[in-house]
């Protein structure tokens, strides 16, 4: 199973986590910690490079400034 885990400055209600392949989305999620596991039914083309980054939403539903893009591979 495929995990990302993060750490926030700044306490926030929930996070949005966006994964993209170059400039496409390939999967968005909300989560209430700092923690978000893959969907099983989701799979990642072995070595590829996507990135992911995260934004706190507030309680408003506004999203605040999104971490830097991290990449990942995963190995062939």
């Amino acid at each position: 199973m495929i995990a990302f885990r993060w750490q926030s400055p700044v306490p926030s209600p929930s996070y949005r986590v966006t994964v993209r392949r170059g400039s496409e989305i390939v999967w968005v999620a909300n989560s209430e910690t700092t923690e978000r596991a893959v969907p099983s039914t989701l799979s990642f083309e072995r070595g590829v490079t996507y990135t992911w980054q995260v934004e706190a939403i507030d309680q408003e539903g506004q999203a605040g400034r999104a971490s830097p893009p991290r990449a990942f591979v995963l190995a062939k």
